[in-house]
């Protein structure tokens, strides 16, 4: 009962419908002429962000900077280490003379000079033959000859004369107790000479 209700229903309504849409057309005139322009509406919302565009061409290179000011000095640096000495160089020429000078005062009057004499003995045995040279003594100067102990004791050998060139050969006895001693040789006319002597028990 009630499917049929439903279905005679809708039969109705669309009948309903396809009269009033004939109605409508045949009461509908001419288009009349259009209205004034209506106000401006509201802005609309702002639409999505678009998506990213494609990367532009590279730029050209831009043109070189002018040159930077010059940077003040640096500091000095450490002290580098002596070098080496360079070879010596060649001997100058020789000055010119210099002018004379004026002439010095008269010397005082100079000393006699002195034969330096000397004397030679060398090494002995106990008792044995000294045989003692000299030189530098006076022509024909009698020398003394003397032996001095260690401790101080002296004793004459003998003596004997310098020949024209102030020299002598003389031959003593050597002392008879071992040791070290000076030889003196005392001149007449005032030379001295000394020398070691060295008597020893075996050579």
């Amino acid at each position: 009962m009630k499917e049929n209700l439903r279905s005679r229903g809708s039969v109705l309504a669309l009948v309903v419908a396809i009269f009033s849409v004939m109605v409508l057309a045949a009461c509908t005139g001419p288009d009349g002429p259009a209205g004034a322009t209506g106000e401006k509406g509201d802005t609309g919302a702002s639409g999505a962000t678009g998506s990213q565009g494609s990367a532009g061409s590279g730029g050209t290179d831009g043109s070189d900077g002018s040159d930077g000011a010059d940077g003040s000095d640096g500091a000095d640096g450490a002290r580098g280490a002596t070098g080496a000495r360079g070879a010596t160089g060649a001997a100058g020429s020789a000055g010119a003379a210099g002018a004379k000078g004026d002439a010095g005062s008269a010397g005082a009057d100079s000393p006699a000079v002195e034969l330096r004499a000397s004397l030679v003995a060398g090494l002995v045995l106990v008792g044995g033959d000294l045989n003692i040279m000299g030189s530098g003594y006076n022509a024909s100067e009698r020398v003394t000859l003397v032996v001095v102990s260690s401790a101080g004791t002296k004793t004459t050998l003998g003596t004997v004369d310098a020949n024209a060139g102030g020299a002598f050969l003389a031959s003593e006895t050597a002392p008879t107790a071992a040791g070290e001693y000076t030889l003196e040789g005392n001149g007449s006319g005032g030379s001295v000479a000394t020398a070691p002597l060295i008597v020893v028990l075996t050579k």
